[in-house]
């Protein structure tokens, strides 16, 4: 395959970015100390008059220049010890999955030397996913590591990026699901006023099966499952232990709920009435 990296521009750049994709297919020398680095190397970026591109390390020793301390550059394994702990616990975990074994995190790190908490970050920066998604995915039959095998390195830099544009992303596409009211357009605060009427949930089978009036104002039109004049009380006397997961419109004054006792809860905590359901004392 083609690099991408062909131009001392785009190295440069990708230098900059600490761009994993670019490692392996050049190193770059510093003028200025004579040392040599991998491209995501973590000391501090040069200036660009003072860098000078090699296709590998050995042309760059060819050159005067002498290897990195901190990335080594002249060594092709065991130079990314994060991602060799990243790699065993994925086996451990495969393995665990086999034997139809549930794995602990506490001891694949206690194993690996490291804090649970580390272990856990790395590898779903490393994976992109939990290590219980990967248990689930290699319960499966499936290797997580052939969709997406692991990086040779993962930096700040790169997953700051990736978290960027996912956020970007994700208010592109909240743009496009904007509640809007029958008249088709977008819900306002004057909308919400105290002596509005509200849907709530209730369930349409309590309604229907133990409320005759109900039943029988369905059955005569069907357009309008809920007659309006029903009050709080009519509620409270044929839904007495309703379950509010199953969604049914039911139209009643606020007012008189509060009376009764009831509140709203607002589990998004967006102060959205629309989207509280109904609980009472």
């Amino acid at each position: 395959m083609m690099s991408a990296f062909t131009t001392d521009q785009s190295k440069f750049q990708a230098v900059l970015d600490r761009d994993p994709a670019s490692e392996g297919h050049f190193v770059y020398g510093v003028i200025s100390t004579m040392i040599c680095c991998r491209p995501t190397c973590s000391s501090r970026p040069p200036l660009k008059k003072n860098v000078i591109f090699f296709d590998t390390i050995e042309d760059a020793v060819s050159k005067g220049f002498i290897s990195c301390k901190r990335c080594k550059p002249e060594k092709t394994t065991g130079w990314n010890r994060t991602r060799d702990i990243v790699a065993q616990a994925c086996v451990i975990i495969m393995d665990m999955a086999k034997l139809k074994r549930k794995p602990n995190i506490d001891k694949i790190a206690a194993k690996l030397k490291v804090s649970k908490w580390h272990l856990c970050r790395t590898f779903k920066n490393y994976t992109g996913i939990t290590p219980r998604q990967f248990y689930l995915k290699s319960l499966e039959g499936l290797d997580p590591l052939k969709s997406k095998p692991l990086p040779l390195i993962q930096t700040k830099k790169n997953l700051l990026k990736l978290k960027k544009l996912a956020e970007a992303s994700k208010n592109d596409n909240s743009k496009d699901d904007v509640p809007q009211n029958s008249n088709d357009s977008p819900i306002n605060d004057s909308d919400k006023s105290p002596d509005s009427l509200y849907a709530l949930e209730t369930p349409a089978s309590n309604l229907m099966s133990e409320s005759p009036a109900l039943s029988a104002s369905s059955q005569s039109n069907p357009d309008q499952l809920i007659p309006p004049e029903c009050g709080i009380d009519d509620f409270l006397n044929e839904t007495s232990g309703f379950n509010s997961r199953e969604a049914y419109p039911f139209v009643f004054d606020l007012n008189d709920l509060f009376s009764q006792g009831f509140m709203f809860n607002d589990e998004n905590n967006d102060n959205d009435l629309f989207l509280g359901s109904l609980h009472g004392n």
